[in-house]
């Protein structure tokens, strides 16, 4: 099997990160989406991400967190290979009784029935699937978005799926080995749900929304606050070739945005550029000489999960320490060890945002319009 590396890894090194049981872990499936939860709970807790394999690497680094999202690597893994990753992740780090949630992908993919199986021997799952700001919510067991509908039940043939009304759910019998889908439409919902979960020890899955609130319940508030700082150029390197990636690519380059083929780029200094890739195509591409060609900006907006991935992974990054959210599952983080150490990166999915998203990202981070104390780093 192709994880065997990685299995061997596990278990010849002692965790290089304390997880104990007073911390908040997410498990995501990709680098994108890890990076945005952390976001969601950096607004009440110091958060990174890291990937599964650094967790138990020999390096003995010790970053002040209380909330953790564990990249697995697993979206593009068959279900077996996904199931076995996380059930040693699972054995290693849930021993001391963590609490925590699994993130699943804002359009559902991947292997989320899987990945879910691992964490259900004595205990249930409480799903939801809203992210309000994006006008999504969850309503009779199916995902509804301004584009249509999905039905969450249907990605559940192993376990058994059942679909909870939010008023109904205090008078349900949960049941271990179980995932209950419940309806919410709004933060309210949200709120409610993930007191519940909190006080009866179940855990959460969801895009980001849900897991981040269940960690407020857990964690203790820290009242200091983290912005972003101002950068001078940015970098976005996209391998997402979603539709909705095409337009806010085309949206971009006709604000100005130059446009590089990743064959074509050579080191630049602009004050924003876009490199243009097929990740399946273009993967090999992306390695630490890419790095260095292009370590002279200031932050990088990355799209696509495996792209992101790749790219830190070239950087030899050890984690991403969160500076909070531009929206919702888009992380803003500040790039720790490796090549570009300090550098920030912004992780987006290629389903998320609007056409104008990266000329409001630009705006956000280089504009003067911003002023200090809203954009200031401090902690």
């Amino acid at each position: 099997m192709k994880n065997d590396k990685l299995f061997v890894f596990v278990f010849n090194f002692q965790s290089m990160i304390d997880i104990s049981k007073e911390k908040f872990l997410v498990f995501s499936d990709d680098l994108t989406g890890a990076n945005g939860v952390s976001g969601m709970m950096s607004r009440f807790s110091k958060a990174i991400t890291v990937n599964s394999n650094i967790i138990f690497s020999p390096e003995k680094i010790s970053p002040d967190f209380d909330s953790i999202t564990i990249n697995t690597k697993t979206r593009m893994l068959n279900g077996k290979e996904a199931f076995e990753i996380i059930e040693n992740l699972k054995e290693r780090i849930l021993k001391n009784k963590i609490r925590f949630g699994k993130r699943i992908d804002s359009t559902l993919r991947g292997n989320i029935e899987m990945e879910a199986l691992p964490f259900l021997e004595g205990n249930a799952a409480i799903m939801t699937d809203t992210i309000p700001e994006y006008g999504r919510y969850t309503m009779d067991g199916n995902t509804i978005t301004p584009e249509g509908s999905m039905n969450i039940i249907e990605k559940f043939s192993k376990l058994e799926a059942i679909q909870v009304k939010i008023d109904e759910l205090k008078r349900t019998k949960i049941e271990n080995g179980k995932i209950y889908v419940v309806d919410s439409k709004d933060y309210n919902d949200i709120e409610k749900i993930a007191y519940f979960i909190h006080r009866n020890g179940y855990f959460p899955m969801d895009p980001g929304p849900l897991c981040s609130a269940v960690s407020r319940f857990n964690l203790k508030e820290r009242n200091e606050k983290i912005y972003p700082p101002r950068v001078s150029n940015i970098l976005y390197i996209i391998g997402s070739m979603e539709k909705k990636t095409e337009m806010q690519i085309k949206h971009a380059v006709s604000m100005g945005i130059e446009l590089f083929d990743i064959n074509d780029f050579k080191t630049q200094s602009l004050r924003a550029a876009i490199i243009r890739l097929n990740y399946f195509v273009h993967r090999h591409l992306i390695n630490q000489e890419f790095i260095n060609n292009v370590k002279n900006y200031d932050s990088y907006v990355l799209s696509g999960g495996e792209t992101a991935n790749t790219f830190f992974e070239a950087s030899n990054g050890l984690f991403i320490e969160s500076l909070g959210d531009f929206m919702p599952l888009v992380g803003i983080g500040r790039l720790i060890g490796g090549i570009l150490h300090g550098k920030i990166v912004v992780t987006k999915g290629g389903m998320i945002g609007s056409e104008n998203v990266y000329m409001r990202i630009l705006d956000y981070l280089t504009s003067d319009n911003y002023d200090d104390k809203n954009r200031y780093y401090s902690r």
